[in-house]
């Protein structure tokens, strides 16, 4: 009877949500907008996923065939008391109004997005279907053909620039065979920009580049005229002056720099140091970072010539040490007696983040079969321990459960430690290609486990040596020449060890020393988290353990089984390499399809 009555409860429920309309919290005389869909007639390039994101009004999103609860829940707050409307309100989802102007203002921004690809002749018409209280908006697109690139051209004043620009030609993003677009002008500007900056135009920018197009060539050609001038777009031809390279003044850094100092307008008198390269330390009482740590992170030295490769490096390495909330590198034009220099000092602002820190857990548990849990856990991180980015962490955990019926008890305690130091310990300081945007870093770790259940008493030891570092943004490596794990098994019951009926899960109930190397390396096509295009990833994990040890096999006993041991436990010997490869494609702006490929191989 209960079971019936609750059957006829949700059906009710079901039916009561689909009756009520979607539309009773709108005006009466408007729309609720359904979808909106955009059909794409003559260009297989452009997808209709390229142009949703300039829909200046999008629908409900649907779920479960279709259909938005949601929707139906917020309309509830049309009845009932304030509380009961605020709390529909709060859960549900608004119906979208229809708004013809947010369709007038859509056709508008696909028109200026066409254009910029290139579609200078392209057409956007839009049409309402309306049933009942709702709207769905048809947007019809005509792209045409865009201009291809025929003949591409150089007119360039200063001829030292222009041998930067032509020797960098292949990377431009104008080719002959590709579409004329507003976009592909914006981005080589922007290319050329940066260039130039590298090889010491500081003050140069996208001002002093234009480009003249000639669309009468017939057949829908074009050729195209970069120009690059002495005097910037904003200014009058009588103005032109040549281009400077810019070279390094001063350089000082405030590893302790305060934001709200500025805005106090009180200047705080600092202590200062220099080091071998002539950069200036400033800080207050104390320098808490030795300066040969920060003379190495840093990257821009007086007398050297600017170069924004260089002043992009330098921000990264800040960032990446974790030891500052605040990176602001500030350049500043002094003046120069030399006409054809620029000299800039800089100043590298640090601010500091909080050094030390811990964090306290405690977890308490219990189930139906009277086991009872407490869980402890403290851990302590220090991120500057000598004073040169070296980063400690310490953590102690435990475990203690048991059953308040017959006093069964089970006891973990565990104790780990790392130190991760931003330096090639015992092996040269080298800086390969690539790596000028972070440090590359030693890591040592242990790890000391105790468990004992009534199944049986059981101690892991291990620890590990290595390398880590990247190269570029896309590619990183892990190299550790030590790994060490121990395991020692007491008091384990046979009928525990017989229960385990699985070969891999009873192998793990044994003493084993396993001693090696391993080495890993990491790849992703694009790190941007936000990004949609197509991503790749690829991890190529390998090991070795016991194959040194071997060597020595002479002078080791044997067990039962014939294996070799070391302290009564017998040493692992085995190679192994595993593969991971997985490829992300996005179908619309909120939807993607993944595929991930795993293989591997081991000899024992």
């Amino acid at each position: 009877m209960k079971r019936t009555l609750v059957y006829k409860s949700l059906i009710f429920t079901l039916l009561a949500t689909v009756s009520c309309r979607t539309v009773s919290v709108l005006p009466e005389s408007s729309y609720r907008l359904k979808k909106n869909i955009i059909h794409i007639k003559d260009n297989d390039k452009v997808k209709a996923s390229d142009l949703e994101p300039y829909l200046r009004q999008k629908s409900n999103t649907y779920y479960f065939l279709g259909w938005n609860p949601f929707i139906y829940i917020y309309n509830w707050s049309k009845k009932g008391s304030e509380g009961w409307r605020d709390f529909t309100k709060s859960i549900g989802q608004a119906p979208v109004e229809y708004d013809s102007t947010a369709v007038y203002s859509t056709r508008l921004n696909f028109i200026n997005h066409l254009k910029s690809l290139g579609y200078y002749d392209c057409n956007v018409k839009d049409s309402v279907v309306k049933r009942g209280r709702k709207a769905s908006v048809i947007y019809s697109v005509e792209t045409g053909s865009a201009y291809k690139l025929t003949n591409i051209k150089y007119d360039i004043e200063d001829k030292d620039i222009a041998k930067y620009i032509l020797e960098d030609s292949s990377n431009s993003y104008i080719k002959e065979g590709e579409a004329l677009s507003e976009t592909i002008l914006v981005n080589e500007s922007d290319r050329i920009s940066e260039l130039l900056k590298r090889k010491g135009y500081y003050s140069f920018s996208n001002n002093y580049i234009s480009f003249v197009a000639d669309t009468s060539l017939g057949n829908r050609t074009a050729s195209i005229v970069m120009i690059v001038r002495n005097y910037s777009r904003n200014e009058d031809p009588k103005e032109r002056k040549n281009h400077r390279v810019y070279y390094i003044n001063k350089v000082s850094i405030l590893p302790d720099y305060d934001p709200t100092e500025s805005v106090a307008g009180g200047a705080i008198i600092r202590d200062s140091v220099m080091t071998e390269k002539g950069v200036q330390i400033n800080f207050r009482s104390k320098l808490r970072v030795r300066r040969y740590f920060l003379d190495r992170l840093n990257q821009i030295n007086p007398g050297e010539r600017y170069d924004l490769s260089l002043v992009n490096s330098t921000y990264n390495r800040f960032n990446n040490v974790n030891l500052f909330t605040g990176t602001n590198i500030r350049f500043d034009e002094v003046e120069s007696a030399d006409s054809t220099k620029g000299l800039v000092d800089c100043q590298i602002r640090l601010t500091p983040s909080k050094r030390q820190g811990y964090t306290l857990n405690l977890e308490l548990s219990s189930n139906s079969n009277s086991l009872f849990g407490i869980s402890p856990a403290v851990s302590y991180f220090h991120k500057n321990l000598f004073r040169g980015g070296e980063w400690l962490n310490l953590g102690f955990m435990g475990n203690f459960q048991m059953n308040l019926n017959n006093m069964v008890k089970s006891t973990e305690l565990g104790v780990s430690a790392s130190l991760s130091i931003p330096d090639f310990l015992f092996l040269p300081d080298i800086y390969l290609s690539g790596m000028a945007n972070t440090l590359p870093r030693t890591d040592m770790k242990m790890l000391y486990n105790y468990q004992d259940r009534p199944e049986f008493t059981r101690t892991l030891v291990s620890a590990a040596y290595g390398y880590s570092w990247r190269r570029g943004k896309t590619t990183s490596y892990n190299l550790y020449p030590l790994q060490l794990s121990i395991v020692r098994l007491k008091n384990i019951s046979s009928t525990f060890y017989q229960s385990l009926e699985n070969p891999f899960i009873r192998n793990s109930y044994r003493n084993y020393f396993d001693l090696g190397a391993g080495f890993s390396i990491n790849y992703i096509s694009n790190p941007d988290p936000d990004t949609r295009e197509s991503v790749v990833k690829i991890r190529w994990n390998n090991d070795i353990a016991g194959n040194v040890i071997s060597i020595f096999d002479s002078s080791f006993k044997r067990d039962s089984t014939g294996a070799r041991l070391i302290g009564n436990t017998p040493y692992s010997q085995y190679l192994k390499s595993d593969f991971t490869i997985s490829y992300t494609t996005w179908i619309t702006e909120k939807s993607a399809l993944a595929f991930r490929f795993n293989g591997g191989i081991g000899y024992a």
